[in-house]
C-alpha cells in the first residue's frame, strides 16, 4: 500500500489517461450491456513547464494521507514477461510486428510482454473527497459507484538493438481497448476529471475544447521540447536532441498507424531516429 501524496499524482493521471483513451464504439452490436472503445489516433496537447509546475504546486497542498484500498480495487491479469527471437514475434497472434530495414543487419534482443487487462472498480465516495480537497465542485458521478472497468492491452514487444555502444529501442503494442458498463456516462468522468481545479487554466481550456477525446490519445507536448514529424503519412511526435552529462544526444519518436502504437529512441540525433522509424516495415 502506499500511503504518500504522490498517490495523488497517480489517481489523477489514472483517471485523466482513462478518460483521455477512451474512445467510440468499434463494434455496434458487442452487448446490450457494455460498451467497448478503442483508442484510434495520436495527437498533441500543448503544456508548459508552468503549468507542470503549477499542478504540482497544487498537489503539494493536498491534505492527509491516502492509500491505495479507500480508492477502489484494482486486479490485474496475464502480462507474463519472457525473451523471444525475430521469427517468434512474427507470429504473434494479436500484433503484427513490423522490423526496421534500417537496423536490418543487427539482430536485437527481443523481450515481449504478454496481453494482459486490468480491472478497477473506484470507490466513488472517496476518489470525490480527494477531488474535493484540491477544491473541485464538480465531482465523479455516484452510479459509477462499485463498477468494474476493464482495460485490455495486446502483447507489447520491445527491440534492444546495440550499436557501437549505443542503445536503440523500439516499442510496439496496440491501442489499449477499455471495457465500460453501458449505463455509464463516460463524458460526466470526462468533464469532471477536465474541471480540477489543479489543472492550469490554459491546459484546462485545450482539454475542454476536445472534440475527438473519445477517439485520440492525447501527448504531453512540453513547450518546444517535442516537435510533429511526418512517419511514412502517420502523425508522430519527436523529442529534440538533449545531452546527458557524457554529452550523448538522445532521441524519441512515437506515432500511430494501422492499428499500433510506435515509440523508437535511443542515443543517437533526431535524424538517425526519423531514419529508423521510416524504416519499420
Amino acid at each position: 500500500m502506499l500511503r504518500t501524496k504522490k498517490l495523488v499524482i497517480a489517481v489523477c493521471a489514472a483517471l485523466l489517461v482513462t478518460a483521455c483513451i477512451t474512445v467510440q464504439p468499434v463494434k455496434a452490436a458487442i452487448s446490450s450491456t457494455l460498451s467497448i472503445f478503442r483508442v484510434e489516433n495520436v495527437k498533441g496537447i500543448n503544456v508548459t513547464l508552468e503549468d507542470i509546475q503549477q499542478i504540482q504546486q497544487k498537489l503539494s497542498s493536498g491534505q492527509g494521507d491516502i492509500s491505495l484500498d479507500k480508492i477502489g480495487s484494482i486486479k490485474m491479469q496475464g502480462g507474463d514477461n519472457r525473451y523471444a527471437s525475430q521469427e517468434e514475434v512474427k507470429n504473434l497472434p494479436d500484433i503484427d510486428v513490423a522490423l526496421p530495414s534500417a537496423l536490418g543487419s543487427v539482430i536485437p534482443s527481443i523481450n515481449i510482454v504478454g496481453p494482459r487487462s486490468v480491472d478497477f472498480t473506484l470507490n466513488v465516495k472517496n476518489v470525490n473527497q480527494i477531488m474535493k480537497s484540491y477544491g473541485a465542485t464538480k465531482l465523479l458521478p455516484e452510479n459509477i459507484d462499485g463498477k468494474t472497468f476493464k482495460v485490455s492491452f495486446t502483447s507489447q514487444v520491445t527491440m534492444n538493438y546495440r550499436i557501437n555502444d549505443k542503445l536503440i529501442n523500439i516499442t510496439q503494442t496496440k491501442s489499449p481497448e477499455i471495457t465500460v458498463p453501458e449505463d455509464v456516462n463516460v463524458d460526466e468522468i470526462y468533464n469532471a476529471i477536465v474541471d480540477m481545479p489543479i489543472i492550469p487554466q490554459d491546459l484546462q481550456s485545450q482539454l475542454k475544447s476536445i472534440k475527438d477525446w473519445r477517439n485520440s490519445l492525447y501527448i504531453p507536448v512540453v513547450e518546444s521540447k517535442m516537435t510533429q514529424v511526418d512517419i511514412n503519412g502517420a502523425k508522430g511526435y519527436m523529442t529534440k536532441d538533449f545531452a546527458n552529462s557524457e554529452g550523448a544526444h538522445k532521441s524519441a519518436v512515437i506515432w500511430y498507424g494501422k492499428g499500433v502504437i510506435y515509440v523508437v529512441s535511443g542515443e543517437i540525433e533526431n535524424g538517425e531516429i526519423l531514419n529508423i522509424a521510416r524504416s519499420m516495415r
